[in-house]
């Protein structure tokens, strides 16, 4: 892996995965010191925290385009109207959407120490009545 490809990934660590220098320095075979000037270098703190603002404000966002969707579904399912393939396209990549945001949120919510608020993205409950109601999985 070039240079270029190892600061990329060690910036996913870093600002997905909450990974620090050293834990990205021992994961991606580099020296800390490597990390850390990729660090300064790529502004990642200035990066990561715009990367947070934007995950805190997407799944309330995302909340509500899922509720205006799952409106018109049920709508469509009391008129007997059968969903098109795009319809079911859409909803399964945004369930998919959101339970990854809903995995990150949780593997960023163990790994720090401090207390912080719950999630505002969607309820798990919800996430599991889109699949089980309109996608018709049963995922468990």
């Amino acid at each position: 892996m070039n240079k270029m490809n190892l600061a990329k990934k060690a910036y996913e660590l870093y600002s997905i995965e909450n990974l620090n220098a050293d834990e990205i320095a021992a994961k991606l075979d580099v020296s800390r010191r490597t990390v850390f000037n990729w660090m300064k270098k790529y502004n990642w703190q200035k990066k990561k925290i715009n990367l947070v603002e934007i995950q805190n404000t997407f799944p309330a966002e995302l909340q509500e385009f899922v509720m205006k969707i799952m409106q018109k579904v049920s709508s469509d399912m009391d008129n007997k109207r059968k969903l098109s393939k795009e319809e079911l396209y859409s909803i399964a990549n945004i369930t998919d959407i959101l339970f990854k945001l809903e995995k990150q949120n949780t593997k960023s919510h163990q790994k720090s120490d401090k207390k912080t608020e719950p999630s505002k993205g969607l309820p798990h409950e919800l996430i599991r009545q889109i699949e089980r109601d309109i996608l018709g999985l049963d995922i468990d």
